[in-house]
């Protein structure tokens, strides 16, 4: 019987049903012939050709495996990198459109023998970025050429900025928090606390209001029981008073005008003594010497314009700035120091606690930068580096013993 030709029904059947996939057990990659069923696999296995090519592959199986497994490795990354780029994508997404292709490598040639282990594989060899989820492996490529290193350098290099200055803020606001609680509990300790202030207990309360209450009967009943002239007037009793007795006699006029409760009484007595201690404070803090408290020039931050300091970061510039030297040239925000090296003349942005004061030999001049004296210049006369202290003269002839840290050589 004649073979059927190239347009006739069978032949055109034959050509559609060969479009579609089959199944992958029925696929000879030797031979690189895709049969339909188990029958016609039969008869292609038992075929001259086929014979010929399992010969050749017994003679050196490694050759034959190991080149299948790159070619089937090699076009699956090229898909990847194709199709998806760098972005993170499920496994089996790609390897469903890598088997659309009907003449692909497949996988039972390879010497893996599913797509999970051959995800492990591109996770192991450093290939793509692999992980597993309840769907199942995702993976995602990594480039290798020269403009995706300098881009993944260039968002690491962002990433550590951003970084970096998120942690200079928080170390910012954390100092300005603990400066602010210190100043308080200063101010509190200084401010001296009255006991009429203090909580009370409803024992003490209840003490307070009946005495309050028995003061107030005593002194309308001896109010009432004077005749003539008032106890409250002045010409009467020839007396003059001062500005205390006549807010006093105010105050006790509204209590014989005005019924007033025991809670207000206490509460205008308290008030009243409270005005008295402000006034003798005032009093007492202008008389004071500034000197006489070296705490008040003691502040957290240090840094000032025109001094000369040393970077002690390891890491900043790959620590080429490593106890380097450089001049202040501006100081932002009180902690943050625009910086030019005195070697090289770069000019850096760095945080005070990256930086140390230099203590210059006698008899240089120095700036106190905190402590007594803050912000005076004045001149090393000694240094006592068993003590870590020196000793420097001020303009006007003062001689003050100052730490290390309290002074920095002057530009």
């Amino acid at each position: 019987m004649p073979k059927a030709g190239f347009l006739t029904a069978k032949a055109i059947g034959k050509r559609i049903k060969s479009k579609g996939l089959k199944k992958l057990r029925f696929y000879c990659q030797m031979c690189q012939k895709q049969c339909r069923d188990a029958n016609g696999f039969k008869c292609h296995i038992m075929t001259e050709g086929h014979l010929r090519q399992m010969q050749l592959v017994a003679e050196n199986p490694n050759k034959y495996v190991d080149g299948f497994s790159q070619d089937f490795e090699t076009l699956f990354l090229e898909l990847l990198a194709r199709r998806f780029g760098e972005k993170r994508v499920l496994a089996n997404s790609i390897y469903q459109e890598y088997i659309s292709e009907r003449n692909h490598v497949h996988m039972n040639s390879t010497m893996w023998d599913s797509l999970t282990s051959f995800v492990k594989y591109l996770g192991r060899t450093k290939k793509c970025i692999v992980d597993e989820t309840e769907r199942g492996w995702f993976v995602q490529w990594i480039r290798r050429d020269a403009d995706g290193v300098a881009e993944r350098e260039k968002k690491r290099k962002r990433r550590k900025a951003l970084a970096d200055d998120e942690e200079r803020m928080a170390r910012n606001l954390k100092r300005r928090v603990e400066a602010a609680a210190r100043a308080a509990s200063e101010m509190k300790n200084e401010s001296s606390v009255l006991d009429d202030d203090e909580p009370l207990d409803e024992a003490d309360f209840e003490r307070k209001i009946s005495n309050t209450r028995l003061s107030l009967k005593v002194s309308s009943k001896k109010a009432s029981s004077i005749n003539g002239v008032g106890l409250f007037d002045d010409v009467g009793r020839g007396a003059k008073m001062d500005d205390g007795d006549a807010k006093e006699k105010a105050s006790t006029e509204g209590l014989r005008k005005k019924k007033v409760s025991a809670l207000d009484a206490i509460i205008m007595s308290t008030e009243a003594a409270k005005r008295r201690q402000t006034s003798e404070n005032t009093s007492h803090h202008v008389a004071e010497d500034v000197e006489t408290r070296p705490h008040r020039n003691r502040f957290e931050h240090w840094i000032a314009d025109n001094i000369v300091v040393r970077v002690v970061n390891k890491t900043l510039g790959k620590g080429r700035f490593f106890r380097k030297k450089g001049t202040i040239v501006t100081v932002q925000d009180r902690f943050l120091a625009t910086v030019k090296m005195l070697d090289g003349g770069a000019t850096i942005r760095i945080d005070q606690d990256d930086l140390e004061t230099v203590v210059p030999k006698p008899p240089a001049r120095v700036l106190i930068v905190n402590g007594r004296g803050r912000g005076k210049f004045a001149r090393v006369s000694s240094l006592d580096k068993r003590k870590y202290k020196a000793t420097v003269v001020l303009k006007d002839g003062g001689v003050l013993e100052k730490d290390y840290e309290d002074i920095c050589r002057a530009d």
